[in-house]
């Protein structure tokens, strides 16, 4: 992708509100995927266009 970053993911314990930071970083990057991922199992759900995901899903996704 002509070395530009297309996603972004934080991490966070239970924290389900995108941050300011990830949320700007998404805006000033165009970035089409952004993960908020989570200790808390069972999340899965979008919300201001990040992706907010429990970590046993997202690492799943990652094999």
């Amino acid at each position: 992708m002509d070395g530009k970053p297309w996603f972004c993911v934080e991490a966070k314990l239970s924290d389900k509100t995108a941050s300011r930071p990830l949320l700007h970083f998404k805006e000033k990057m165009d970035l089409p995927l952004v993960y908020q991922v989570l200790r808390e199992p069972g999340e899965d759900y979008v919300k201001d266009g990040v992706r907010v995901i429990s970590a046993d899903k997202f690492l799943t996704a990652l094999v």
